[in-house]
């Protein structure tokens, strides 16, 4: 097989990942510095020997939030993956079309250890071998020394988590049962009295502690353990523990002779070692569905004289001396669902899995307009005839601020109607109604759909307690409540995506017109942000048979008054803003102040710390107000900690914004904000790009608390998080003439996004830092911003244009202008210079950005840049000799002063000369060196420049398959730069 010369047996590689991921090579630690490159190992470790997309890993290790550099990023980290993982024998990470694979054994994963350990005890203890299972589990808990993943970002890796943390309660509880068995019950209670305390809502772990307690003479003990874990739960989650923890409770009360010897029988089906393997999925690829984990509470019975139901207060009771005959009337099948829509586009994944054989409720949440009634509909009109007994329905009126939501005791009035009962029969009492109605509904198969619930204390008395029958519900709040007391099922449905949204145009409009002016369809799509409700009022507009589409697509992308077409024969339920509005009104005074305050903020997303900042309050308050969005889908979160929210949504919040909150309440929110963001930026730059010369900037007001940043790794790891809103905040202060921050903040990212390669977005930022620099009129920022010009004019391979920004920069400098300025104003030239192919001029701008630095005390690391800097200029002109000697100077420098500067430009030199003066060795040295320190400052053209060369190293010493490799990988960080010498190395490769 491919790669199984490479595997991490030959390799004496070893991998940790029941902890901190730590790789092991004979017994010796193998460091991974970044914790993405981290989310990357552990990623195809987990799918070892499966393909893993480079789409997939961007998911795995960034989720929703990738920055839009994440593939150059990832290949980045994938060779210094290679660079610490390989030896003599190989790479263990494969190369394959569109992605990587890992090439590793099971046994050399501590996870595939633990699995195998754990399948072994299960199998042992189902054949009635304990102590055998007992040394098994045993074993697989020693391989746990932390967290699995402790120090793992990114989504795959929190499933990942949720997952094998399963799977260690399972050992535990497993090892604990088998001690149980043997008769061992004091060390099952020693074993189980912390683990339990940790995690007093695990149920069976409570349930095994009590029966060890019990059995080692310690019944009082049993019974506190008992009361703590009922007082947990019903402080915690307001319910009471399940039936098997509630009667072995009253067994040991009674001291029931049962509980002194045997097994344990009790538990959860999914993690009971007694009723055989366990049925969840131990594929490592299977957790993209973590919800297929979930332990599901079993026993549960129909509601009657002696039942309860899980969270809902006491049991229905019915005298025994009224038949039910004398309550319901007859039969009645009733079947009061409305009519589907003629038109349903799109959902099918999210259809398939709502339409799961389960008896749990489900929950269809999203935000105003979304469709969710539609869905509801949709996939309740498809159960319909698993139901035989027939459906009730009941709008609920959560959300729509013209009527007060509607009560329980009406809508159960209205299902006993439905079901037979006679009037006179319904009782008074809505607990004595919700006896009534889960007593008639526990002998029948019943779908109930539920639509617009206010909340899950509204939701609650309504669903059936029968296991036969199935509750639809459907809401602009989560109603996460559902999911501890009836573990509900929840499927968010999203707009339409641009493929779905002109389908379903076409569809309502018929295809003719559609196909008559398909512009003006996608235009319309586009504009409504596939919001269906936007796009049922579109087309109803359309519909008129006298306005074209174009006509309509031009109203609804005018920049003002879009709301206002949004709306339909002043129907409010066909009303975007009204429909908006019910959601608005239901927030508290916080909430709906930071929602107005979207307007202050061009997105692409928020944080916790800048919704606090735009409020001017306390993290906490913020993140109240952001959760109670949340839960009003007014805003969306991601797995890594931000927000977003509908386009229309965002429109009708800046509506609001000017209509309700004073114009210099809203200008010092902006302010807030742009100070925030500028002076985080500041810091994170201080962090990586300590060399830098910073300037003057004023403090920040009250209220706008920068982000406190420790390291570079969290710098870094800041500054790919929130590049898209620092991309947007300089888009928008240009708009709105913010001239200072606009300036410092292009400034600030100059190096980032060069480093990054983001260089589609560079002369943009740097144009914008240029026109705000014109506007505060200061020469020496117009000087600096000219020099950043030229340098994104460089890099876009426009020398000419980068040749007249630079010497402008230069011109501009005053005579008293900050000497690093102009140091790195005749550094850029020099570069600019040596691409034209003009050397003679570029070592003179080289020279002359030395001897600045050298003429002032102190400034050793900068020296060390510029003699790296001339070395450049001289190696490019042939002079590799006089390279050297640079090269030996800013090393020399770095040695006495114990800089930690990054030398990566001083390697590639010094490679380069070495490699033009025959010394192959050396140059092989060298370049290794500068791949490794590119790579650590996460300067991807840097690493694919480095690959170029050894290619042509590679050449030059007979190894003609790697010299194609290292152009493949060079080709691909170019490509995914959008580089101009992608074009050049792609004709090499074709034409080799």
């Amino acid at each position: 097989m491919l790669g199984d010369r490479f595997t991490s047996d030959a390799l004496g590689l070893r991998y940790l990942l029941l902890g901190p991921l730590r790789i092991l090579r004979s017994g010796r630690e193998l460091k991974i510095v970044h914790a993405q490159q981290r989310a990357v190992l552990a990623s195809l470790l987990l799918r070892s020997g499966a393909r893993v997309s480079l789409d997939q890993l961007v998911d795995d290790v960034w989720g929703a939030d990738a920055p839009r550099s994440a593939v150059p990023l990832l290949r980045t980290y994938v060779h210094g993956l290679r660079r610490t993982l390989r030896d003599d024998l190989g790479d263990p990470i494969i190369s394959v079309t569109g992605g990587y694979m890992m090439s590793c054994p099971r046994r050399a994963v501590d996870v595939g250890d633990f699995e195998a350990l754990l399948d072994s005890a299960r199998t042992v203890r189902t054949a009635g071998e304990p102590a055998a299972a007992l040394e098994s589990f045993t074993q697989s808990i020693a391989l746990w020394t932390d967290r699995a993943l402790a120090d793992v970002p990114g989504p795959f890796a929190e499933l990942s988590r949720v997952r094998l943390e399963d799977l260690r309660f399972e050992a535990h509880e497993g090892r604990a049962a088998c001690l149980l068995e043997l008769g061992d019950s004091a060390r099952a209670a020693a074993d189980l009295t912390v683990l339990a305390a940790e995690n007093p809502l695990r149920e069976r772990l409570q349930e095994l502690l009590m029966l060890a307690l019990y059995r080692s003479g310690r019944r009082a003990k049993a019974l506190e353990t008992y009361r703590a874990v009922h007082r947990a739960m019903t402080d915690e989650i307001g319910v009471e523990p399940g039936s098997a923890l509630a009667r072995l409770h009253q067994q040991i009360l009674e001291a029931d002779p049962a509980l002194d010897t045997g097994a344990p029988t009790s538990g959860p089906a999914p993690t009971s070692l007694e009723s055989g393997h366990s049925q969840r999925e131990q594929s490592p690829t299977s957790m993209s569905n973590p919800s297929a984990t979930a332990v599901t509470r079993q026993g549960a019975t129909p509601a009657s004289s002696d039942a309860k139901t899980l969270g809902d207060g006491p049991a229905p009771i019915i005298s025994s001396s009224k038949p039910e005959t004398s309550v319901a009337r007859q039969a009645i099948v009733p079947a009061q669902l409305p009519a589907a829509l003629p038109v349903f586009v799109g959902r099918e994944r999210l259809r398939a899995l709502a339409l799961e054989s389960s008896t749990s409720p489900i929950v269809v949440h999203g935000t105003a307009g979304v469709g969710k009634t539609s869905f509801g509909l949709s996939i309740a009109h498809e159960l319909a005839h698993r139901f035989p007994d027939g459906q009730l329905y009941a709008e609920l009126r959560g959300f729509d601020s013209r009527y007060a939501p509607r009560d329980p005791s009406e809508i159960i009035f209205r299902f006993l109607e439905a079901l037979g009962v006679a009037v006179e029969h319904v009782p008074d009492d809505l607990d004595a109604r919700v006896s009534l109605y889960r007593t008639l509904v526990a002998k029948r198969r019943l779908l109930v759909v539920l639509d617009d619930a206010r909340s899950a204390e509204q939701v609650r008395p309504l669903l059936p307690a029968s296991s036969e029958c199935l509750a639809v519900i459907t809401s602009r709040s989560r109603l996460l409540g559902l999911r501890v007391t009836h573990q509900a099922r929840y499927f968010e449905v999203p707009p339409f995506d641009s493929g779905e949204a002109s389908e379903y145009l076409g569809l309502v409009l018929g295809a003719q017109r559609a196909d008559a002016e398909p512009g003006s369809i996608e235009r319309i799509a586009t504009v409504c942000g596939g919001l269906p409700l936007a796009l049922a009022i579109a087309a109803a507009r359309a519909a008129e048979t006298d306005i074209l589409l174009e006509d309509v697509a031009s109203d609804l992308g005018a920049p003002a008054g879009q709301l206002d077409v949004l709306v339909v024969d002043n129907d409010p339920a066909a009303n975007v803003r009204a429909v908006f509005s019910w959601s608005y009104e239901a927030l508290s005074e916080m909430a709906a102040r930071l929602f107005r305050s979207l307007a202050q903020h061009p997105g692409p997303f928020l944080t916790a710390d800048a919704a606090a900042v735009l409020l001017g309050v306390g993290f906490t308050e913020a993140s109240a107000a952001l959760g109670e969005l949340v839960d009003a889908h007014l805003l969306r979160p991601s797995d890594s900690g931000h927000y977003s929210t509908h386009d229309l949504l965002h429109m009708y919040a800046t509506e609001l914004n000017s209509k309700c909150d004073e114009v210099d309440t809203r200008a010092l929110s902006r302010r807030r904000l742009l100070d925030h963001y500028t002076h985080t930026m500041l810091g994170a730059s201080r962090l990586i790009f300590p060399n830098r010369k910073e300037p003057s900037f004023p403090s920040p007001v009250t209220g706008s608390t920068p982000r406190s940043l420790l390291t570079a790794a969290e710098a870094h790891a800041w500054l790919d998080a929130q590049y898209p809103v620092l991309r947007a905040l300089i888009e928008d202060g240009s708009t709105h003439g913010d001239h200072a921050h606009v300036w410092l903040l292009a400034w600030a990212l100059e190096t980032y996004i060069d480093n990054r390669g983001l260089w589609s977005d560079f002369l943009a930022v740097q144009k914008a830092g240029l026109a705000a620099a014109k506007g505060l009129r200061d020469r020496e920022r117009t000087a600096r911003a000219h020099r950043s010009v030229a340098r994104a004019e460089f890099r876009r391979g426009r020398l000419d244009l980068a040749r007249q920004h630079g010497l402008v920069a230069l011109r501009l400098l005053p005579d008293d202008a900050d000497y690093v300025s102009r140091a790195e104003t005749h550094r850029q030239l020099t570069w600019i210079f040596t691409e034209r192919g003009e050397h003679a001029e570029a070592v003179q701008h080289a020279m002359a950005g030395l001897h600045v630095y050298e003429a002032v005390d102190g400034e050793h690391e900068r020296t060390m840049m510029a003699h790296s800097t001339v070395a450049f200029a001289l190696v490019s002109a042939g002079e590799y000799e006089l390279c050297l000697e640079h090269c030996e100077k800013a090393e020399a420098l770095q040695n006495s002063t114990g800089s930690a500067f990054n030398h990566a430009d001083t390697q590639y030199c010094a490679g380069y000369a070495h490699q033009h003066l025959g010394a192959y060795n050396k140059a092989y040295e060298r370049y290794d060196r500068a791949a490794q320190l590119y790579q650590e400052g996460r300067v991807s053209h840097g690493v694919a420049t480095v690959y170029e060369r050894l290619a042509e190293l590679h050449e030059q010493t007979g190894r003609s398959y790697d010299a194609e490799r290292c152009r493949r990988e060079a080709l691909a960080i170019y490509q995914d730069l959008g580089d101009p010498r992608a074009n050049s190395l792609l004709e090499e490769l074709n034409g080799a």
